[in-house]
């Protein structure tokens, strides 16, 4: 999760006047949007939303903690289903940044949640409200397009040395499929890939690699060179093609490339470092975020084959994500002080 999640610092301050004090009182009010997905038939968007408001008089404020939210498709909030369990950017016992993933898996009808809340992963019913613990003590890697798998890490986040387990998570108790150990695996979220495989980043030497599993356990394959950050890697099962981070152009240069995972071919698609990034279904437009020399973040889409670019709103944060029929674009708008989902039409340069 790492530089893809920000902690809420400030929003703005309202103030109030009091009847019959000369006075006001102030209070600052919070918002921040963690992570968002959209419903497979775009009907809906499901992700991490907090809120609330403090006085200035607060000796403290509260801990950064999500809850699941549902959101309009236009991007505004529809419901918040508030629980006693929350995903947080930070463990509050450790101070670790890496004990939870930021991830959100949606059923297809929207009925379904699939999510790390705490140091848990949690199974969530939107129609019945009821939060059911399916794993104690699991940092969440991916989950399956159908939610039956889910993919984790049962390891301390600071041991080198780390189990991942395989659930079956269809049933009222989750069950072990599979469990493997790996050595320094990058704690934030993988992919579940097509064939019953999913791919997941260790580090190494070089920077980073990609493992590739089955179900049983089995390494099917090896990625050098390349990362999956939270937002910064996509699969495209129709086509094979894993888009990925490339780690070789250096720190400073980590450029987009794509795979075809039959045949092994690599191109370079983007050669720029981006922020995040997401590309279309027919691989011919890429969206992306990236910040120049000055550290301004810019909002751009391009076509692949032309090169021809268009300029999108400024008023990006984080997280840009296509709707599923690819007319619309979602992306977190504003700051690190409040930001929102905002939704606009999508046009390809």
């Amino acid at each position: 999760m790492k530089s893809q999640i920000s902690i809420v610092v400030l929003f703005f301050v309202v103030s109030f006047g009091v009847y019959g004090c000369d006075t006001p009182v102030q209070s600052t009010s919070y918002q921040d949007v963690g992570e968002f997905r959209w419903q497979a038939d775009g009907s809906a968007i499901f992700g991490f939303y907090q809120s609330f408001t403090v006085s200035q008089n607060a000796i403290s404020l509260p801990s950064i903690a999500y809850d699941i939210a549902r959101f309009n498709p236009d991007g505004s909030l529809n419901h918040l289903y508030k629980n006693d369990a929350k995903s947080r950017p930070i463990d509050p016992a450790s101070g670790d940044i890496e004990s939870y993933a930021p991830a959100i898996y949606v059923s297809g009808d929207g009925s379904t949640i699939v999510a790390q809340l705490e140091n848990d992963l949690y199974r969530y019913s939107t129609q019945t409200n009821i939060l059911v613990k399916v794993e104690t003590g699991f940092h969440l890697i991916a989950v399956s397009p159908d939610l039956k798998y889910a993919l984790g890490c049962t390891s301390p986040g600071n041991r080198p040395h780390k189990t991942i387990k395989v659930l079956d998570i269809t049933g009222a108790a989750s069950r072990t499929v599979t469990n493997f150990d790996v050595d320094e695996l990058v704690l934030e979220p993988g992919l579940w890939l097509s064939g019953g495989t999913f791919a997941f980043s260790c580090r190494d030497s070089a920077g980073a690699h990609i493992n590739i599993y089955d179900t049983t356990g089995t390494l099917s394959s090896v990625v050098g060179a390349a990362n999956l950050p939270f937002h910064n890697c996509q699969y495209n099962s129709g086509t094979g093609n894993l888009f990925v981070t490339n780690w070789s152009g250096g720190a400073s240069n980590h450029f987009i490339e794509k795979i075809n995972l039959a045949t092994k071919s690599r191109s370079v698609i983007f050669a720029q470092k981006a922020a995040n990034f997401v590309v279309t279904n027919d691989e011919q437009t890429i969206v992306y975020t990236m910040y120049d020399s000055t550290s301004t973040l810019h909002f751009r889409s391009r076509n692949l084959s032309t090169l021809a670019e268009r300029e999108l709103p400024s008023d990006v944060f984080r997280i840009a994500s296509l709707s599923p029929a690819e007319d619309k674009l979602a992306y977190v708008s504003g700051n690190e002080t409040v930001n929102q989902i905002r939704v606009i039409p999508f046009v390809r340069p």
